[in-house]
C-alpha cells in the first residue's frame, strides 16, 4: 500500500485519503440534503422531531471539518493546523456519539407515554446534558493539555488526512472516542430492547405487536448504522492499544481502507436512516388520514363487521377500526342492530347564537326521537378553567396551547360518539365549534403544522362532521344585539367579531355541507333555519322530515 510522508513526519495512506475524501463529500451531501428537507417541512422543526435532525446537523459540521483537514493536509500544512482543527473535529465526533444516545433516551421516554410537556422537558434536559458531555472532553484536551513535553500535541495528521489524536496516544483515543462509542452502542441497544420488552405495560394489548415492530425497525436502523460506521474505528484503536510500545506497530491496510469508507461515510448512512424513517412516518400518517376519511364515508356495517378478506392486524385494518371506533361513522345506514349517528357543528363568529341554537336543537330533535349530545365550546372550558390565550405572536407557546385545545376537542367529540354508538339508538352529536375553528385565529401555515403534529390534515378533520351550520355573528346584521357580557371568554369588538366570522366561515369552506345562517329575518327564524338545515341531513325516525 502506498504510504506518503507528511512534512510533520507522520505517514498517511494515500488510498485511504482518497476513499475518505469521497466518503466525506458524500456525507456532507447527505447531511445537506436532510438540512434542506428540514427547512422545507415545518413539522420537522418541532420537538421532539428535530432531535433526530440534530444528528445530521452535527454530521454536516463534523464532515465539513474532515473535508477541510483533508484538503489542508493535501496542501502540506501538517501538524500545526491540527492543533486547531483536531479539537474541533474531536468535539464533533463526540457530539455525534452523544446525540445518538440522546435519540435512544428520547425513545425510552416516548414509549412510556410521558405527557408532552414532561417529555419535552426531559428530552431537552437529556439533549443538553449529552451535548455538554460530548463537547467537554475535547475542549479539555485542546486547551488543557494540547501540548506535551517535547513540543508535540495530542493532535496530528492521521493516515486519512484528518486531524485527530495521534496513534502515539492510543489510551487517550480509547477513552475519548472508542469507549464512548461502545457505551453508546450498548446503551442504545439496551434502551430499544427494554422498550420492546415493556411495551405491554404502556399500550393496549391490540397495539402491542404494531408498536413493537415500529420500535424494532427504527431502533435497528439507527443502531445498525451506528455500529457499521464505528466498528472499524473501534478495531483500529484496539489494534493500537494492543501494539502499544511495540516497534513498527501498524494497523492492517484492510482496517484503514474499510474505516475510510464506512467511518467517513457516516453522514450518508445517518441521512439515509433518517430519511427512511421520516418517509415511514409520512406514509403512516397518510394511511391513517385516508382511513379516517374512508371510515366516515363507509356503511355503518363496515365498522361493525369488517370485510372477510381484510388482513387482521394490517395497518389499514387497524386504522379503519380505530377510525370507526373513534368517529362512530355517521352515514345514516342503520345495520347490525345499530342506529345512525350524526355529527353537526354549530360555528360562526362571536355572539352568533350558538349556545341558544344548541338548546333549541336539543329540544327539537329530542322530541323527534333522537338522543342529543351537546358538546360545549372547548375554548370557553379552557378559559374558564384558568387557561390563558398566549397571543398570536407567542410561537411555540401558541402551538402548544392550540394542540392542547385540539386534543381536548377531539377527545370530547370521540367520547360523545362512542357513548352514542354504545346505545344503539339514533343519535345527534351537536358541537359548539369543532377542530377546524382554531384555524381562524392563527396563520394557515402554523395551523397546518399543528395539525400535522397531532396526525391530521385539514381534509381529515373536515371528514369528521356530517354538517356545518355557520351562524353569522350578531355584529353583522344585528349589531344592537351584539354583546360580550354573556361570555367571559369573549372580548372581541364588533369589528373584530365580523372579521373572525369571515375567517371561521373560510375555515369550513371545503366541507361539502356548509350552511350559512344570517340575521336578516330575526333570531327566531334563525333558530328554525338551524333546525331545518339539520333535518335536511339526518334521517328522522318514522320518516318525519
Amino acid at each position: 500500500m502506498d504510504l506518503v510522508a507528511d512534512p510533520s513526519g507522520v505517514h498517511y495512506n494515500s488510498a485511504a485519503w482518497a476513499v475518505s475524501l469521497v466518503a466525506a463529500i458524500l456525507s456532507v451531501a447527505g447531511a445537506s440534503f436532510v438540512a434542506y428537507f428540514f427547512a422545507l417541512v415545518p413539522a420537522l422543526r418541532t420537538f421532539p422531531a428535530r432531535l433526530n435532525f440534530v444528528l445530521c446537523a452535527i454530521d454536516l459540521v463534523w464532515f465539513s471539518l474532515a473535508l477541510l483537514s483533508m484538503l489542508v493536509h493535501a496542501g502540506d500544512a501538517g501538524t500545526t493546523v491540527c492543533t486547531v482543527l483536531g479539537p474541533l473535529y474531536h468535539a464533533a465526533s463526540l457530539a455525534s456519539i452523544g446525540w445518538t444516545a440522546a435519540i435512544a433516551a428520547n425513545l425510552a421516554l416516548m414509549v412510556r407515554q410521558v405527557p408532552m410537556d414532561d417529555l419535552k422537558a426531559q428530552s431537552r434536559t437529556w439533549a443538553v446534558a449529552v451535548g455538554a458531555v460530548a463537547v467537554l472532553p475535547p475542549l479539555v484536551l485542546a486547551f488543557g493539555a494540547a501540548w506535551l513535553p517535547g513540543g508535540r500535541g495530542y493532535y496530528e495528521p492521521t493516515p486519512y488526512g484528518t486531524c485527530f489524536v495521534s496513534p502515539r496516544f492510543p489510551v487517550v483515543r480509547l477513552l475519548t472516542q472508542t469507549l464512548p462509542a461502545l457505551l453508546t452502542a450498548a446503551f442504545a441497544a439496551g434502551v430499544y430492547a427494554r422498550a420492546i420488552a415493556t411495551v405491554p405495560n404502556f399500550v393496549p394489548a391490540e397495539q402491542v405487536r404494531r408498536v413493537r415492530r415500529r420500535i424494532a425497525s427504527r431502533g435497528a436502523g439507527y443502531v445498525a448504522a451506528f455500529a457499521l460506521c464505528w466498528v472499524l474505528a473501534v478495531t483500529e484503536d484496539a489494534v493500537l492499544v494492543s501494539q502499544r510500545g511495540q516497534p513498527g506497530a501498524a494497523v492492517p491496510d484492510w482496517v484503514v481502507i474499510g474505516k475510510a469508507l464506512l467511518f467517513f461515510g457516516q453522514g450518508t448512512w445517518d441521512a439515509a436512516v433518517y430519511t427512511v424513517n421520516k418517509q415511514r412516518n409520512v406514509a403512516m400518517r397518510a394511511s391513517l388520514q385516508a382511513a379516517r376519511s374512508a371510515a366516515r364515508r363507509a356503511p355503518f356495517s363496515t365498522c361493525l363487521a369488517p370485510p372477510a378478506d381484510s388482513v387482521a392486524g394490517s395497518a389499514s385494518a387497524r386504522a379503519v377500526a380505530s377510525a370507526c371506533d373513534a368517529a362512530a361513522t355517521a352515514t345514516g345506514e342503520a345495520t347490525g342492530g345499530k342506529a345512525p349517528i350524526f355529527t353537526v357543528v354549530l360555528t360562526g363568529g362571536p355572539c352568533g347564537g350558538k349556545s341558544s341554537s344548541l338548546e333549541h336543537v336539543t329540544k327539537a330533535f329530542s322530541a323527534r326521537g333522537f338522543d342529543v349530545y351537546a358538546g360545549p365550546e372547548v375554548p370557553t372550558i379552557i378559559m374558564q378553567g384558568g387557561g390563558k390565550y398566549p397571543g398570536i405572536d407567542a410561537g411555540e407557546l401558541l402551538s402548544q396551547f392550540e394542540i392542547a385545545l385540539l386534543q381536548l376537542q377531539e377527545q370530547m367529540e370521540d367520547s360523545f360518539r362512542r357513548i352514542a354508538l354504545s346505545t344503539g339508538r339514533p343519535s345527534l352529536v351537536i358541537l359548539d365549534r369543532a377542530m377546524p375553528d382554531p384555524g381562524a385565529y392563527i396563520s394557515p401555515a402554523q395551523f397546518d403544522e399543528i395539525l400535522a403534529r397531532i396526525g391530521y390534515s385539514r381534509e381529515s378533520i373536515m371528514a369528521r362532521y356530517d354538517l356545518v351550520v355557520h351562524l353569522v355573528t350578531a355584529a353583522d346584521g344585528a349589531l344592537p344585539f351584539y354583546t360580550t357580557s354573556n361570555n367571559a371568554a369573549r372580548t372581541e369588538s364588533a369589528e373584530e367579531a365580523v372579521r373572525l366570522d369571515r375567517a371561521v366561515e373560510q375555515c369550513y369552506k371545503a366541507h361539502p355541507r356548509q350552511v350559512v345562517v344570517g340575521n336578516e329575518a330575526g333570531f327566531d327564524v334563525k333558530l328554525e333555519r338551524v333546525v331545518e338545515a339539520i333535518g335536511s341531513v339526518v334521517s328522522l325516525p318514522g320518516g318525519r322530515a
